[in-house]
């Protein structure tokens, strides 16, 4: 049985985890390790907050637009811009 060190490295984490577990006990383990990740549940459902497809999505329109920026001589206008401005 051939097993990979992604798998080994997988196996040691839980491993660890369940040590840690063993160590502190169940209750406060959970108490402490459930807290950011209520917090950050709440904050998913929030119709505030962005999405991590905005946010990513947001990341790449603004590399998009500086890259257009430092590759466009300056008082030219890209050619999307112009067809944008004629229709």
């Amino acid at each position: 049985m051939v097993i990979s060190k992604a798998t080994l490295g997988g196996l040691e984490y839980y491993r660890r985890a369940l040590q840690k577990i063993a160590e502190e006990d169940l209750l406060p383990f959970l108490q402490r390790s459930r807290t950011p990740n209520l917090a950050r549940a709440g904050s998913d459902f929030d119709p505030r907050s962005r999405t991590s497809t905005e946010r990513l999505l947001r990341r790449w329109a603004d590399r998009r637009s500086l890259a257009e920026r430092q590759t466009t001589p300056q008082g030219e206008v890209p050619d999307e811009q112009t067809a944008a401005d004629c229709g």
